[in-house]
């Protein structure tokens, strides 16, 4: 694929794509209903030669999209205009934002909504089958649950990830090189392994996604408008070095 492209055209299809360019936020909103009623992920699809390599090695790993869109999304909706919205009910939602609501917010996000299924944003991350059981324990899934303390952010996440808090998912034996972070080095190694080089800065230190994020007893979701700003432009500045990165 092109440099940028957006995997949501091949979800939804070039005609509908188009027509919803114009408001990228709505192409957003009905990827998301499209991928639930067809089971279809941009990033598996994406990701799907690396991601089969491992399954033929034996091993189990998942497709995840690094930065989240609906999680910040939502809450700027509530930020700044005091409305709550759950995934339920995206429907209601992209006929209100057809209709014009919410413009402030979804100018904010244009580019994000955009650049949330390019390459640059997805990442595969370690699933294992434990002993007796019959299903997976999932990063993916431990990392973005509505009640998980990294909440789909991926400066929380990788700050886990160097303080040990997903070893149970990279320091398992055996394990697949990809995922192998002893044998590559540690947090540095992943790093460098992933293209992840714009998230840290040159000593290792993990770049907060907004200033404060980082820091002891932060909520995980923005608490101000200018949380969000910061958010979006970093996120999208993030995607777009790695993407450069991935693709040159």
């Amino acid at each position: 694929m092109s440099p940028f492209y957006d995997y949501k055209r091949s979800v939804l299809g070039d005609d509908e794509y188009e027509r919803n360019r114009p408001m990228p936020v709505v192409n957003w909103l009905r990827y998301r209903r499209v991928a639930k009623a067809t089971g279809r992920d941009a990033d598996r699809e994406a990701l799907q030669p690396d991601l089969q390599r491992i399954i033929d090695a034996s091993f189990l790993a998942s497709a995840d999209s690094m930065n989240s869109f609906w999680t910040t999304y939502q809450r700027a909706i509530e930020l700044w205009y005091g409305d709550c919205y759950t995934a339920k009910q995206i429907t209601y939602l992209i006929e209100q934002v057809r209709r014009g609501a919410y413009a402030e917010v979804n100018e904010l996000f244009a580019e994000f909504a955009q650049l949330t299924h390019v390459r640059g944003n997805f990442i595969l991350v370690p699933r294992y089958l434990s002993t007796g059981s019959t299903r997976s324990r999932n990063m993916n899934t431990l990392r973005g649950g509505f009640r998980s303390q990294w909440r789909d952010y991926w400066d929380l996440t990788l700050r886990g990830i160097k303080s040990g808090e997903f070893d149970e998912f990279f320091k398992r034996s055996p394990q697949h090189p990809d995922f192998d972070i002893v044998a590559m080095g540690g947090f540095d190694g992943y790093i460098e392994r992933n293209y992840l080089e714009m998230y840290v800065d040159p000593d290792g230190t993990v770049k907060p996604l907004w200033p404060g994020h980082l820091d002891d007893g932060a909520k995980a979701l923005p608490q101000s408008k200018d949380d969000v700003e910061h958010f979006v432009e970093n996120a999208c500045e993030a995607i777009r070095q790695r993407e450069i990165g991935l693709t040159a």
